[in-house]
């Protein structure tokens, strides 16, 4: 489904019904990009709260709809400290996670077998858990640009 909404988005799916829909798409962006822009000045105005992590927090995002490599980003980075030293811990939001790991949270399991990663809707408390539970040296944020409540000491976007 996602790749049908990012080809609809880029232009490659054509016809008069995918014009309409991305009419309606374009006309419900509007509105959100206004609340978001909102919420983005309260933060930068230190009107909205932001926690700090006692541990370095590392943030890989992106600015589109999938697709960019976040997951192979996350898995090269928790890697890079694994490998010098550091306890990491990955936290993300968990889409589609309700029954259990998410498919990047088993591939990332898979791949980095002694790196937890904790998923879940508030990042601030996982980075408690994280820190507090299990002494992580560093936080890696899948998908965490557009989250603003938890500090980040490095955003790395990948377009």
């Amino acid at each position: 489904m996602e790749a049908f909404y990012r080809d609809l988005v880029a232009g490659h799916r054509t016809g008069v019904g995918h014009a309409v829909l991305r009419s309606l798409l374009t006309g419900v962006s509007l509105p959100y990009r206004g609340l978001v822009a909102v919420r983005n000045r309260l933060y930068d105005a230190g009107m909205l709260p932001v926690a700090h992590a006692p541990v370095p927090v590392v943030s890989i995002g992106n600015i589109t709809l999938g697709g960019t490599g976040k997951t192979p980003f996350v898995e090269l980075v928790s890697r890079w400290f694994s490998e010098r030293g550091k306890r990491v811990v990955i936290l993300s939001r968990g889409y589609r996670s309700a029954a259990g790991p998410n498919d990047e949270a088993r591939l990332l399991a898979t791949n980095l077998p002694g790196v937890p990663h904790l998923q879940g809707r508030d990042r601030v408390a996982l980075a408690a858990q994280a820190v507090g539970r299990l002494n992580a040296d560093v936080l890696v944020l899948d998908d965490g640009f557009q989250h603003r409540r938890l500090a980040r000491d490095l955003d790395i976007v990948l377009v």
